[in-house]
């Protein structure tokens, strides 16, 4: 599944928004926490969205 994320970090803390291509409907993250969450949410499994968001395999 192919996801449009729009990220920046301060501080060491990540921050943005997550979409699908198609869609305007943005869901909104603060921190790699709630990344995973949203990643989740909109269909990544969690292994997949761990390694897109930090570069690490479980």
């Amino acid at each position: 599944m192919e996801l449009v994320v729009d990220v920046t970090e301060t501080d060491g803390r990540l921050q943005g928004t997550v979409r699908r291509p198609a869609s305007t409907v943005t869901h909104p993250f603060s921190g790699t926490l709630e990344l995973l969450a949203c990643l989740e949410r909109l269909g990544c499994g969690e292994d997949t969205a761990r390694t897109r968001a930090t570069g690490e395999t479980s």
